[in-house]
């Protein structure tokens, strides 16, 4: 009582105000009500006019909330369970689609235009062409990096007419003198760059982000030069960061349904997440940098769970024991399942 008689706030007859404390204090006139003990505060004075006003009284009285009420209610009056109030919902308009839709029939004539140009082996061209070559034929070789990429570009060489006979030996050799369906090996790194604008769209609105923002995230990926001129030649970067990006935009579809756990969305996008987890780590082992950061996040979430009080042990061994399959072990027999295709 000592102390809020000490506060010094605006004084109104009739205002109410509640706390964090649940202590509601009312204001009403000394006279206003008979047999209602009033408080008048010792030197209290407004803060306009910084006069003594003690012609006005206070009543005190503690009224009974319900912690675990509060915590489980929403602003709206919804029910929602643990933290899950803190993970953003998927929402996408109609006009968002539009929107989206517009961003890619300017990215698709930014990655397809003219995509023959140059008509030379460039770069390391002369290495990936190669191997996909050498997959057609049933050459034995070997790489550096997982198999993934390089069979995709011997799958896509093989749709395209290529032979395997041209072994792309050096920089600066005509495609076109040789007969080698080049562009359409190329087509398949450009597809798969071009596929990079709508998974930054849907990212970055499973992440809670307004939609100015994600049309904007969307045209930096349309028109940033890197991520252009790499998904224009036959290079494995463009399925590294194409499964990178759909690994994370199925992380944050997850998380939009955490107020869900254990439901059939929430169990495609965890299997997802690891899929293409798997398949990132079986284009380049660079990889192994989105497993440590999807690794992390993992863990900030399972200690988040530890602490959650409407989380009993039984679920928080559900939740782990989930993430142990979808995280790691769908990974690891992904890049297993990739080696398996190799060798045959």
């Amino acid at each position: 009582m000592a102390h809020l008689e000490s506060m010094r706030y605006r004084k109104q007859p009739g205002a109410t105000a509640i706390y964090d404390d649940a202590t509601v204090i009312s204001g009403m006139s000394t006279g206003s009500a008979a047999g209602t003990p009033v408080a008048t505060p010792r030197g209290d004075y407004d803060d306009d006019l910084a006069t003594p006003n003690n012609d006005i009284g206070y009543s005190y009285e503690k009224k009974d909330l319900d912690y675990s009420e509060r915590l489980s209610t929403g602003p709206s009056g919804g029910r929602h369970s643990g933290a899950s109030d803190r993970h953003p919902r998927l929402r996408i308009t109609k006009n968002q689609w539009i929107t989206l839709a517009l961003i890619m029939v300017v990215a698709s004539y930014v990655r397809l235009w003219r995509l023959s140009n140059p008509g030379n082996v460039v770069f390391d061209e002369v290495h990936f062409g190669k191997f996909a070559g050498k997959y057609i034929n049933g050459t034995y070789f070997f790489d550096v990096h997982p198999p993934l990429a390089k069979m995709m570009f011997a799958a896509a060489g093989k749709l395209a007419g290529y032979d395997g006979v041209f072994d792309f030996k050096s920089i600066g050799l005509d495609y076109a003198a040789a007969g080698v369906p080049y562009v359409g090996m190329r087509l398949m790194p450009a597809l798969l760059g071009l596929a990079m604008v709508p998974i930054t769209y849907i990212t970055l609105a499973a992440l809670g982000h307004a939609a100015d923002a994600c049309a904007l995230g969307a045209l930096v990926i349309a028109f940033e030069n890197a991520l252009l001129t790499q998904s224009r030649l036959i290079l494995l970067d463009s399925a590294l960061i194409f499964f990178t990006g759909l690994t994370i935009m199925f992380w944050a579809l997850f998380f939009t349904e955490a107020h869900r756990p254990f439901s059939n969305r929430w169990w495609a996008y965890l299997l997802l997440t690891g899929i293409n987890l798997g398949n990132a780590l079986s284009c380049k082992w660079v990889g192994l940098f989105l497993v440590a950061t999807i690794g992390v996040w993992t863990l900030k979430d399972l200690w988040e769970k530890l602490g959650d009080l409407n989380i009993s042990a039984a679920q928080y061994t559900k939740h782990f024991i989930a993430r142990a399959i979808g995280l790691i072990v769908v990974p690891v027999t992904v890049y297993l399942f990739w080696f398996q295709i190799h060798f045959m």
